[in-house]
């Protein structure tokens, strides 16, 4: 059957897949257009009919055969005000016989009176978004998500469709302030799979202006994203970008090397892997001092422990990691040492400090390291068990340090 020619319609509008789910879809046609096979007799169409189909067949069917349709229907709501298969039918007759307007009225009336059905919201959905009614088409997804949590991971598409749009992106931030039950599964879906990151990162940005921000966790995530890909510039800027005036007092060479701010895991501060047996808190230097060092705790077991670390970035150039290290009944033949790398590279480290072992008083401790001219513009510093082998890596005791810093100096150290 060839479709009679028409100008553009409600119907034409009502559909567009790039912000709405294949979930969302396939309700909106079975339960907005034909209804569901349970109720057959009310069905318009057969089930199964394509929606363009399905108008255009609508769209030729005799006058008296649609109106008798319409009146059937009509018949339906008189007789029960809030028959909402009804109204649905109605609001696709209406399109069907060119009443744009009733039609959308209809619709909505529907989507008021059956808040919690997919097929009808989702619909009101995509008028909304006709209309760039954001605010509005994102109320509709808000309940839908929240009636319906057992699904939430398959609106998100949806929602996170908001975000590349700049107005869109607008109502979206809005609505994420007022801090809905489906935003931190949100929030790790845009930062955290296969989502455009630049979108991803002006949503991060748009939340913070409005006095939102995601929090460091989040920010974590998509900063590792980068991190993982190599994306080493793009993901120290947005990890700088996201600093506070006093994050930014701490931002040298290493960040917070003195360890008086909270434990943030963002990547290009210090950032902390949970692993069994192994505990890491920030502990005062002595009994009521407020000047803050790293601890860590092994309970006796094998751990092949790398997990305190930050990304820095040092240009080329000589420098010397110095710090300050204690150790209580440290248990481990190799002990633990700070290495820098080249980000990304495996290879020996620019530089590797003294194992730290046994039961050490404070001392201080240094290591020289000359950053390449190129491929090498970000480095990693971590912590380290000195070990080759698995059968080295059985530890036990407890480790402190503080005030790591690195700093240029004049020339590159003599050869031991």
């Amino acid at each position: 059957m060839q479709s009679p020619v028409r100008g553009e319609s409600y119907a034409g509008k009502l559909w567009p897949v790039a912000v709405v789910t294949p979930l969302i879809m396939a309700a909106a046609l079975s339960a907005l257009l034909l209804g569901p096979s349970a109720d057959a007799p009310r069905a318009l169409l057969p089930e199964g009919t394509p929606l363009n189909e399905a108008l255009d067949t609508l769209r030729i069917m005799p006058d008296a055969e649609r109106l008798a349709l319409q009146a059937r229907e009509e018949r339906a709501l008189s007789a029960n005000p809030m028959d909402a298969r009804a109204v649905k039918n109605l609001a696709v007759l209406a399109e069907a016989s060119g009443q744009t307007d009733r039609a959308k009225a209809l619709t909505r009336l529907a989507g008021d009176r059956n808040l919690r059905d997919l097929g009808t919201q989702s619909a009101l959905v995509q008028m909304m978004m006709a209309d760039k009614d954001y605010r509005g088409a994102l109320y509709r997804l808000d309940g839908l998500t929240r009636a319906r949590e057992r699904e939430a991971d398959k609106m998100l598409p949806s929602l996170a469709a908001f975000a590349s749009d700049k107005d869109q992106r607008e109502a979206l931030v809005e609505m994420l302030k007022t801090d809905p039950p489906w935003r931190s599964v949100f929030i790790a879906y845009v930062t955290n799979g296969q989502f455009d990151v630049a979108t991803a990162y002006q949503l991060i940005a748009a939340l913070r202006q409005a006095g939102s921000p995601v929090t460091n966790q989040e920010l974590g995530l998509l900063v590792d994203r980068l991190v993982d890909r190599k994306d080493y510039d793009k993901a120290y800027f947005i990890w700088l970008n996201s600093l506070s005036e006093a994050e930014l007092r701490r931002a040298g060479s290493v960040f917070d090397g003195e360890f008086n701010a909270e434990l943030s895991n963002r990547i290009f501060d210090w950032t902390f892997r949970p692993v069994k047996n192994v505990e890491f808190r920030l502990t005062p230097r002595a009994a009521g001092s407020v000047d803050r060092v790293a601890r860590l705790d092994f309970a006796p077991g094998r751990t092949a422990f790398n997990h305190l670390f930050q990304f820095i970035r040092l240009s080329p150039g000589n420098y010397v990691l110095t710090g300050e290290g204690k150790s209580e009944n440290l248990e481990n033949a190799g002990g633990l040492v700070w290495r820098i790398r080249c980000a990304g590279q495996d290879g020996p480290p620019l530089a590797e400090t003294p194992a730290l072992r046994g039961s050490m008083a404070w001392a201080p401790f240094e290591a020289a390291l000359t950053v390449p001219e190129t491929g090498c513009d970000t480095q990693l510093l971590r912590l380290e068990l000195n070990a080759k082998a698995v059968l080295d890596q059985d530890i036990s005791g407890r480790v402190f340090y503080d005030n790591l810093a690195i700093n240029r100096r004049e020339a590159a150290a003599p050869p031991p």
